[in-house]
């Protein structure tokens, strides 16, 4: 069996990463490719600042703009609300939503300021 990848980098010289069974590393095998991309894909959105502010929220403010969301949708939807009354309602629901989600971006940097801090000690 080959001490090296069959495959090439993007510059063309010959791989140096240790073969599987099909002669390629893990990057190059064929039968990989479909895992790899989704694999890419996966990290992107993890790397997103939304995923990111998702994961480090603290869950009482996702709270809250879950419950902000449901009662836009719910206003949006009501058929006992007159048009204005309704406009209003979500302008004032939508506004709060903002607010929580402002607060916990800025709970996320105070996070991440932290850590760096805590590193650099």
């Amino acid at each position: 069996m080959n001490q090296r990848c069959l495959g090439t980098t993007a510059n063309g010289a010959p791989c140096k990463g240790r073969p599987l069974d099909d002669g390629y590393c893990f990057a190059h095998s064929p039968s990989l490719q479909g895992q790899l991309a989704e694999s890419r894909r996966q990290g992107g959105r993890n790397r997103s600042k939304v995923a990111r502010a998702q994961k480090l929220m603290p869950r009482d403010m996702k709270d809250v703009q879950s419950i902000l969301l449901e009662l836009i949708r719910d206003v949006h939807g009501s058929e006992e609300m007159d048009l204005r009354t309704r406009a209003v309602t979500i302008s004032t629901l939508a506004g709060s939503y903002v607010k929580v989600h402002e607060a916990g971006e800025l709970a996320i940097e105070v996070q991440e300021l932290r850590e760096r801090l805590e590193g650099s000690a």
